[in-house]
């Protein structure tokens, strides 16, 4: 019975907290590269005259990561990190759930590290991770927490079966 309610939980804080991504990466990745990057051009560029300087007709490529200054933070990351610190805020006292779904080591101050400290921290705070690699657990948060490896998807076909 506790296998089915914790399947049964699994799956609707996945299908609650996945709905709003799609459109939040859609209306995102329209503005990020122009929020990132403006041509200082005043006249147009062609493949013989180029200026060096402008950040869009002749820059240099780069890895979208973090530490250049621009990883995906702009005016909807800050809309976005308000809303949800106000809501952890708002709630700190309740149930919250966390949920990591797949998550690789290379970055984990962005998404894991984050979601420790909040579980560690808040008392009622709870954590839950799907990993196909990695099963990670911080001993601080072992009583708080769990990490289930295997494939998502198969994970939350089994959930949903197990209803």
């Amino acid at each position: 019975m506790k296998k089915r309610l914790l399947s049964v939980l699994l799956l609707l804080c996945m299908l609650l907290t996945l709905l709003p991504t799609a459109a939040f990466a859609e209306e995102a990745h329209e503005h990020v590269y122009e929020e990132a990057f403006a041509c200082i051009c005043t006249v147009e560029c062609t493949e013989e005259n180029r200026n060096a300087d402008c950040p869009v007709c002749g820059a240099e490529a780069f890895p979208w990561v973090r530490g250049y200054g621009n990883f995906l933070q702009g005016r909807k990351y800050d809309e976005q990190y308000q809303k949800i610190s106000k809501y952890i805020m708002n709630n700190k006292e309740k149930k919250i759930l966390f949920m990591e779904l797949g998550v690789g080591r290379m970055t984990p101050m962005f998404i894991q590290e984050p979601f420790w400290n909040l579980t560690l921290n808040l008392p009622d705070a709870y954590y839950i991770a799907v990993n196909a690699q990695y099963d990670f657990l911080p001993k601080d948060i072992e009583e708080k927490g769990m990490v289930i490896k295997g494939d998502i998807a198969k994970v939350l076909k089994d959930a949903a079966e197990g209803m």
